[in-house]
């Protein structure tokens, strides 16, 4: 088969029944990241703030202790942010991150 006929088929199956390839709209696009990347920068914030309260416990001896229960730890209060941030709106941080995020890209300084 020659090589532009091979291309034209991939294109053309590539576009469907509809006979148009489909469209992605880059704002949506960019949008969803911008609006992911919020919703992560408050996990983490909120990670960050839990860490000093998961320091104050003491170790249980009798769980084990040691060095893999301080990085379980850190793990525990990170997955506490990703939790909080996710459910009902977070503390509301994420939405304000979200909204200067789209004022800086959209040059309104």
């Amino acid at each position: 088969m020659e090589a532009g006929k091979m291309d034209m088929d991939i294109s053309v199956a590539a576009q469907g029944m509809s006979g148009k390839l489909p469209v992605v709209n880059a704002k949506e696009k960019n949008l969803a990241k911008i609006d992911k990347t919020s919703k992560d920068f408050e996990a983490v914030f909120l990670g960050q703030m839990l860490q000093p309260m998961f320091n104050t416990v003491e170790i249980d001896p009798n769980m084990g202790g040691g060095s893999a229960e301080e990085v379980y730890r850190s793990m525990m209060a990170d997955e506490y942010g990703k939790l909080l941030a996710n459910r009902g709106g977070g503390l509301g941080i994420a939405s304000e991150v979200k909204k200067e995020m789209l004022r800086i890209q959209e040059g309104n300084k």
